[in-house]
């Protein structure tokens, strides 16, 4: 990684990395890239607008579940996508943490977004257990899991995370207004410029999800999603499309699920799920 002035620049990998292998980076000085992004990427954006034309835009904002602490690994990829992408675009885009966001987070992730950035809190019911939920058979399970060495077996907040983005993100306030939404997690990285709008091809060809990867899902950490999902379409037929993916999702029929699934969920349209 190499840090100039007014500018993060992750350079390329010279090999691919097998099994996700995580990277090893040198600590960033926070406190001279703080003051670097604060200082200078706000020209940089001022710049930018004055010199790109006006461009056609989808209704659309980028969204990120984030804490403070992730906010070094967040402004590393807002840079990115702002120098690959989006300082043509201006697009807004939406932090949403279940905590307030304090006033750093906020000041270093606001000068970076060319758009309009907006923070906003989730609401603890949408970041919490459901009341029908054993809380204490719940803890039980986790220890197990967690014995058991199975990925995030024992973390609560995983699951209020995965608990939101099923069902609850697109009510949340600052969502409302938008048609698409693109998810970017804190330490994605974006090697390669991007020349086109992906929200505007999205519309074009009238798709309704784009993802980035498909992998083998952990089979320990959805024992009961199969069967659930099947006594679901056995009860509402009425809302099985034609021409589904059912022979992405299983081998013989629906009968079993072969574990692929969607990574990195990426440019779905509001409307059909608001």
């Amino acid at each position: 990684m190499l840090i100039t002035k007014g500018r993060i620049t992750i350079l390329p990998q010279r090999k691919w990395l097998s099994s996700f292998q995580p990277l090893t980076q040198t600590p960033l000085d926070q406190e001279r890239v703080e003051t670097e992004l604060v200082e200078t990427s706000a020209n940089d954006t001022r710049q930018q607008s004055t010199q790109s034309p006006q461009l056609e835009k989808a209704n659309a904002t980028f969204l990120t579940l984030a804490r403070n602490s992730d906010v070094w690994e967040i402004a590393a990829s807002i840079k990115q996508i702002e120098d690959r992408f989006n300082g043509r675009y201006h697009y807004d885009w939406v932090f949403l943490n279940d905590k307030e966001f304090d006033s750093t987070f906020k000041r270093v992730i606001g000068s970076l977004v060319s758009g309009t950035a907006r923070f906003g809190k989730i609401p603890r019911e949408h970041w919490s257990f459901p009341s029908h939920i054993d809380v204490n058979k719940a803890a039980q399970t986790r220890q197990k899991m967690k014995e058991a060495d199975i990925i995030y077996g024992d973390s609560v907040s995983y699951r209020h995370m995965c608990r939101f983005q099923s069902g609850f993100f697109f009510q949340h306030p600052l969502l409302l207004e938008y048609e698409w939404y693109w998810r970017v997690e804190p330490g994605v990285k974006f090697y390669c410029d991007m020349p086109f709008d992906p929200f505007q091809v999205m519309v074009e060809k009238q798709k309704k999800y784009g993802f980035v990867i498909s992998l083998f899902e952990y089979a320990e950490t959805i024992e009961s999603l199969w069967d659930t999902v099947k006594g679901f379409m056995e009860a509402h037929p009425e809302h099985i499309q034609e021409g589904n993916l059912m022979e992405f999702l299983s081998d013989d029929g629906g009968y079993s699920y072969n574990h692929c699934h969607f990574v990195r969920g990426f440019l779905p349209s509001i409307s059909i799920i608001g």
